[in-house]
């Protein structure tokens, strides 16, 4: 079953999902214990073994170690490689523009204000964490440093008609991406000074918003957004900065400029945006999937809702013979789509050969075939009556690898065949089908229920455990 072990910050917990197993300390002194996790709405129930608690999310916080084994990791958690690369943006910036700084050789002026840029794109860049699916422990920290500040409150806020139009994080990382992009271009086309100046006007013009969205942070959510108030930090030292210079550099092409940069900033950013919010969407749509189609209860109400068919009894049979837990395999080895079934059939004898029993029932119409077939289909099941079930596994992975009847044959033909007795198994096989109107392979019955549409096939390894026990 698929699983995984990782150091998981605290701050992580709810990308986990409903079942986990973590390290938690309960005692310093007794060190740290395995406990098995459940979460039911805001309340964790705790399992180590010997006694069951509950505890609210601050209470795990405090006992949390880091360590985690999960089953059947959400894909939420498993794209942390995905939420590594929505860093590289603000890491090649990081790299390059003090690179292109220093290779053009600029002035004092021009560094400070390249720092300032930067330092504004980044704060803004993690106004967005929730976008990118970064959960940075130092961010949270940042933004929850004390009970009257939360970051989120103020940038997801809707209680002023503007932010739904355009929110703080569109804003400033459409500006300062823009003043990223017009400092490079005024450098190399040597017009620094009028860059100065429309910078002069632009940033001086922003005092109102700084103002409101200070009056906003204070008077309306009563919380403070200490990103927010990074980035107003940053805006504030622009201006002490361009304050010495006179806004009359500014002329008409700087002016045409600014603005052609800064619609294309703010084009480019809303296109890339949109892709973001699409592949979050996505990425939570998958996540609410697994849970649905890998959820048990669900999964045993709905085939259990089936009719349950009496089998015919089949003497191909893999794992252990007497075992209460029966999977019916109907299939076909000139069907391609059991292939994919029988290399489900080959992780569940490998994990679970005590656990269940595995019935293989071959669909065909033995007389309607051809000698060449016919002889095919005899060697088929012979080679489990003359070797062994692990010999009759192999065989059939070779078919799937060749799809090849002579070399097939070449490798697991044999001359000891009672043609009779291998015949009546394919017509009982065969009957069976056509009176239960099973007409289609492969077909997968658990303990007499077909497995239902609704679900997955190849989910059925995540489900083994719970009918184990059932």
């Amino acid at each position: 079953i698929d699983n995984i072990i990782e150091n998981v910050k605290k701050t992580n917990i709810d990308d986990l999902g409903d079942n986990f197993i973590a390290v938690l300390v309960e005692d310093v002194l007794k060190g740290p214990k395995l406990n098995f996790i459940q979460k039911n709405n805001e309340v964790y129930i705790l399992n180590d073994g010997k006694k069951q608690s509950k505890i609210d999310l601050t209470s795990l916080e405090n006992k949390w170690d880091n360590i985690v084994f999960k089953i059947n990791v959400d894909s939420k958690f498993e794209s942390s490689y995905a939420s590594r690369k929505s860093l590289i943006l603000p890491l090649l910036i990081l790299i390059s523009l003090p690179i292109f700084l220093f290779y053009h050789k600029t002035n004092f002026t021009i560094n400070i204000l390249g720092i300032l840029f930067f330092l504004g794109f980044l704060f803004s860049l993690s106004t967005l964490k929730d976008l990118f699916g970064n959960k940075i422990e130092i961010i949270n920290k940042f933004c929850n440093f004390s009970k009257s500040s939360n970051c989120s409150t103020i940038l997801n806020s809707k209680k002023n008609k503007f932010f739904e139009i355009l929110n703080l994080s569109d804003l400033s990382i459409v500006f300062f991406f823009y003043q990223i992009i017009f400092l490079i271009i005024s450098i190399l086309s040597n017009d620094v000074l009028s860059f100065f100046g429309t910078q002069k006007i632009l940033v001086f013009s922003s005092i109102p918003l700084l103002l409101f969205s200070l009056y906003y942070q204070k008077f309306v959510e009563k919380k403070w957004c200490p990103l927010c108030l990074s980035i107003s930090l940053v805006m504030f030292f622009e201006m002490i900065v361009l304050s010495k210079f006179s806004s009359d550099f500014t002329n008409l092409k700087s002016i045409i400029s600014s603005f052609m940069i800064l619609s294309i900033s703010f084009s480019c950013w809303k296109l890339l945006k949109d892709f973001l919010i699409k592949q979050k969407e996505l990425k939570d749509f998958q996540i609410k999937a697994n849970r649905f189609i890998r959820n048990y209860a669900l999964f045993k109400n709905t085939i259990v809702k089936n009719s349950n068919f009496k089998l015919p009894e089949t003497p191909i049979v893999l794992g252990n013979n007497n075992s209460k837990l029966v999977i019916s395999i109907i299939t076909n080895p000139f069907c391609g789509f059991c292939k994919k079934t029988h290399e489900l059939v080959d992780k569940l004898i490998s994990l679970f050969p005590e656990n269940i029993k595995i019935e293989i029932i071959i669909k065909v119409d033995i007389e309607a075939e051809d000698n060449i077939n016919k002889n095919f289909y005899y060697n088929f099941i012979n080679n489990y009556f003359v070797k062994d079930q692990f010999s009759f596994l192999n065989s059939i992975n070779y078919w799937y690898l060749k799809k090849d009847i002579n070399s097939w044959l070449k490798k697991f033909e044999s001359k000891d065949i009672d043609i009779k007795k291998i015949q009546s198994i394919y017509n009982l096989f065969n009957n069976w089908c056509l009176e239960n109107d099973i007409n289609y392979t492969p077909a997968i019955f658990i303990n007499g229920f077909e497995y239902p549409d609704l679900f997955d096939r190849e989910n059925l390894i995540y489900d083994i455990n719970e009918w184990i026990e059932y």
